[in-house]
């Protein structure tokens, strides 16, 4: 499976389990308006809704030969059995119209009551479905299973890296197969094989050996990838070559658009001067004019010009390594400062509590060490009545 298949399991299973939930909401309502049907012919029979029997005969002929729905037949067999002879001759010709469909009434109920209980198991175990999807970590699974990953893996720095770069190393990966009508498997083997030449180099001493071309990342996402690309056939769709071009002109891609920004502003007000018959030279006037307003209220113009350039492209966060196992002993540290008010004793209290929410492993070790403020005496006005953050010294 390609990298892409296998991001997808966990939506397929998500639409798999709503599709069964949709089937059998469907037959729930459908069973649902058969039985509403089905109480309408017997209020008739039963002569408790005020219309004639007659009525209930003109419905029951109204369904020709046409197959009876099952909760239709045993809500009416509920509803008509053992209510004297007015239902008798309702449940005849029920039973009569069963038995030309192959099936009984009693067969019919055990059938019925059988799919509402597998129905109600079925409901219950795509909930229950769908949160464990929701739980389980789908990101541990697909590095698992990838083939690419596991070729990755192989003689490089890959596993050693934090989650996000190795998604970025792979993200790299499938736009270079896919740019290159190759498999996935087969641009990460080669990726690795340039790694693993560029090691060889390097242990048999050469000095000129660059350490960055052990890296896959270089022909992935950095800057061996357009040599690579050239290698491997690739070609960059029209998307990919304008992202290309912007951000190879980044500055006056972005100085152009706030130009032209303002120009289309001052552009408005001196259309409609030439509509009012204004001469050019006045239109000069005007336009120089236009420009200082337009320059001072283009805010929404920056806002979308910055909101563009942060998505396109997209930021790059730099490569990281992650502590593998944990962190060790030695590189432990700590700080200290100051607490001079007790609203940065209150800032100091939440910092921590989000410090150890985000680093909840190895030797990280989170504490707040704190002492009576410097005096000239030992008891000062103020101490009494102090908070129980300051512990008394030793």
């Amino acid at each position: 499976m390609t990298i892409g298949e296998l991001w997808a399991v966990p939506i397929t299973l998500r639409i798999v389990l709503i599709e069964n939930l949709r089937r059998i909401a469907v037959r729930i309502v459908g069973s649902e308006r058969a039985r509403g049907e089905a109480n309408r012919i017997a209020d008739d029979v039963l002569g408790i809704s005020g219309r004639s029997p007659e009525a209930a005969k003109e419905n029951l002929q109204g369904k020709g030969m046409e197959s009876l729905p099952a909760a239709f037949a045993v809500q009416l067999v509920q509803r008509l059995r053992h209510q004297g002879p007015g239902a008798a001759v309702t449940l005849q010709w029920l039973t009569e119209r069963l038995e030309a469909q192959g099936t009984t009434p009693d067969d019919l109920v055990l059938l019925e009551h059988s799919l509402q209980a597998s129905g109600n198991v079925t409901v219950r175990n795509i909930i229950t479905s769908m949160r464990l999807i929701s739980a389980y970590s789908w990101n541990a699974f697909f590095e698992e299973v990838s083939l690419v990953d596991e070729v990755l893996r192989a003689d490089s720095l890959f596993a050693e890296m934090d989650f996000v770069t190795r998604d970025r190393y792979r993200h790299g990966l499938e736009e270079l197969a896919k740019g290159a009508q190759r498999q996935e498997l087969a641009i990460a083997r080669l990726v690795i094989a340039k790694t693993e030449q560029a090691r060889t180099i390097a242990g048999a001493g050469d000095e000129t050996a660059d350490w960055r071309l052990m890296d896959p990342g270089y022909y992935l996402i950095s800057k061996g990838r357009r040599a690579f690309e050239a290698e491997i056939g690739f070609h960059p769709s029209l998307r990919q070559r304008l992202l290309r071009t912007y951000k190879a002109y980044a500055t006056p891609a972005y100085l152009g658009s706030l130009g032209l920004a303002t120009l289309l502003l001052a552009a408005l007000p001196l259309l409609a001067s030439v509509r009012t018959g204004v001469s050019p030279p006045w239109l000069l006037v005007l336009g120089i004019l236009a420009l200082f307003p337009c320059i001072r209220h283009r805010s929404h113009a920056s806002q979308q010009d910055h909101e563009r350039a942060a998505r396109t492209p997209p930021p790059s966060p730099a490569r990281t390594y992650r502590w593998h196992p944990a962190i060790v002993t030695h590189v432990r540290s700590g700080a200290e400062f100051f607490l001079r008010s007790e609203t940065e004793v209150q800032e100091q209290i939440g910092l921590l509590e989000l410090h150890y929410l985000a680093n909840q492993d190895g030797e990280v070790r989170f504490a707040l060490l704190t002492d009576w403020s410097d005096a000239d005496a030992e008891i000062v006005p103020g101490d009494k009545g102090t908070p129980p953050l300051r512990s008394q010294s030793p």
